[in-house]
Formats: C-alpha cells, structure tokens, sequence
C-alpha cells in the first residue's frame, strides 16, 4: 500500500518506542531519518539486494510497432490499452510466444500482446497488433527503488518489501537514539536483507528481463 516517506517514518520510530502514538518526529529527526533510509537502500543496493518499487507510466502510441522506454524496469507486472475512454488489458508475453507467425501488419485500436526485450541501459516494448495513433498504453512495473527526495515522496512497494526495509530501518536507528530494538523485532531487523533477496528471487523469478530478440518479421 503506498504511503510517504514521513509516515514510513513516523511507524519506524515508533516501532523502536522514540515516538508514542499519535506523537510527530521533529523536523530534524525526520530529516536525520531520510538520510538513513537513503544511506540503507544505497547499501543495500550495492550490496547486490535492491528494493523494487512498483510504478505506473503512460506512454502515448504513435502507430508504432516498438517503442523505447526512457527506463529500464526489471519486470512489467501488467498493461492495458486506453482509446476514448475504453481500456483492455495487454498480455505480457515471453519471447518464444512472441515469435510465432501472426499478421505484423495488422492494425487495432488495441494491443492484444507485449513483448519487453530488457535491452539496457534502456528496454524497447513491441505491441502486437499494431495500436493507431490516438490510444494510450499504461505500464505497470517493477523499478530499482532510487533514493528520496523528500519527506513527500511516497513509498509503493510490493507486498512484504515495506515490512522489511521498515525493520532495517529500525535497526539503523535504534542505536542512534539509544533505544533497544524490542527483541521481538531483533531478529527480523537483522535477516531484512535475507528477507529482501528472498523476496526479489520470487517477484523477480517468474519475469527476469530476457535476451533481446528482434521482432519478428
């Protein structure tokens, strides 16, 4: 469920018992608290365990048969395709279904297929049948969770994800207001990034980026 970064905050300090219910950090504990939660996912990251985060973006279809992504998900979780109001969901396809012989000339005002190469820095996305232009393809996926810019910023991350970048959190900053960690959170403070890789295996396995392969002609 998506939430802010204060109110992901706010939880945290109150799980290691620096806030009471119902009570506000101060702007500088807020602030010291974004910085450590940047610093955590950093670490994190470059430790081989980054955080997805789940994202939506809107693309306006030209009549193209591909078109360049300006990012590079690590997985498309869903698609659909708007046109006046109208909206059907797009099967996100594999490779070996992408290649099989159908009319590549063919036109709709909708997309009944998506294929996501992977490529980097950047992925391309292939619709099938090809989408006219005036119709809209909205992409729901998986993203490296980047650091923060703001208190403001919101937080969407996949089930089981919010839970354990919580407990890392919480075991960064329980030694900085001299609070102990409340032993039932101990242990899961210390597996967050166990938990962390665990989970990415799972959401990840089922649609890891392939290898690009070219339309098919």
């Amino acid at each position: 469920m998506a939430t802010t970064v204060q109110e992901f905050v706010n939880s945290t300090l109150r799980l290691i018992r620096v806030l009471d219910s119902g009570e506000t950090p101060t702007a500088t504990e807020s602030d010291n608290a974004l910085t450590a939660l940047n610093q955590l996912i950093g670490s994190w990251s470059a430790a081989g365990v980054p955080i997805y985060q789940e994202s939506k973006d809107t693309i306006a279809l030209t009549g193209a048969s591909v078109y360049p992504l300006s990012f590079r998900p690590m997985r498309i979780t869903a698609a659909q395709v708007s046109y006046s109001g109208i909206t059907f969901p797009v099967a996100i396809v594999p490779s070996q279904q992408w290649i099989l012989p159908k009319d590549r000339t063919a036109t709709s005002k909708f997309a009944k297929e998506l294929y996501y190469d992977g490529t980097f820095p950047t992925g391309n996305v292939y619709l099938w049948p090809i989408v006219q232009a005036g119709s809209s393809l909205e992409l729901f996926s998986l993203k490296p969770l980047a650091q923060f810019a703001s208190l403001g910023d919101t937080i969407n991350l996949p089930s089981g994800y919010e839970q354990a970048l919580r407990y890392g959190l919480a075991g960064v900053l329980a030694p900085e207001y001299g609070s102990a960690l409340p032993a039932e959170y101990q242990q899961q403070a210390a597996q967050a990034t166990s938990a962390i890789a665990a989970m990415n295996t799972a959401t990840l396995g089922q649609g890891a980026p392939p290898s690009a392969v070219p339309a098919a002609s």
